[in-house]
């Protein structure tokens, strides 16, 4: 019973916490729990990791793993707030730290909070472009998405303009911002990410 065990590898850790066989154990007891979809005994055990260990190989996993319980469970304010720690914290992996910041976006949109979703997305573009400038490699995948969500985000806004009087002036806003639209797209298709480039064509 994947319960029991995990009660068991928590019990581990209480009881030898310095044991070099700690951190291990409570990384499987989280892992044990995510399986059952036990949300928030999952978070408690990776959170309590992260804390208890903050310079282990495993802290970064552990953060990035509660920030996906909490979105499975759908707090996603939590969700927020854990997975900007980890983009606040862990730099050593640029493609993880881009999806991060990608969720971050996905998640302000879920809440209705599109200025910032706009904001993380333009974040994860400037951060892949400055891993570019320095030549580290990282998956064109996420800034591919976050380029596209800017174009869906700013052609909402295209589509709120009505032609109304004055139906010039109105025309012309209309007309520069389906530039600006197809310009953010064309951007996206860039990235020759075939998922993002199709969605953007």
């Amino acid at each position: 019973d994947k319960a029991q065990a995990a009660t068991i590898y928590e019990k581990l850790y209480a009881k030898f916490p310095a044991s070099e066989r700690a951190q291990p154990a409570l990384l499987k007891a989280a892992q044990l729990a995510e399986e059952q979809s036990d949300w928030p005994r999952a978070v408690q055990d990776y959170i309590r990791l992260a804390n208890d260990f903050p310079v282990s190989e495993h802290a970064p996993k552990a953060v990035f793993q509660a920030g996906l319980c909490y979105e499975n469970a759908k707090d996603t304010l939590n969700a927020i707030t854990t997975f900007r720690r980890y983009a606040q914290t862990y730099k050593d992996d640029p493609s993880q730290l881009l999806e991060v910041v990608v969720k971050i976006g996905e998640l302000h949109s879920q809440r209705g909070e599109i200025n910032l979703a706009k904001m993380s997305s333009e974040e994860t573009v400037a951060t892949y472009q400055n891993f570019q400038e320095q030549s580290i490699s990282a998956d064109e995948y996420f800034p591919a998405q976050a380029q596209f969500s800017i174009g869906e985000i700013r052609f909402q806004d295209y589509r709120q303009i009505d032609l109304v009087p004055p139906v010039d002036r109105n025309f012309q806003s209309k007309q520069k911002l389906f530039n600006e639209v197809m310009a953010l797209y064309r951007a996206a298709t860039e990235y020759q990410v075939a998922e993002w480039t199709t969605a953007a064509s």
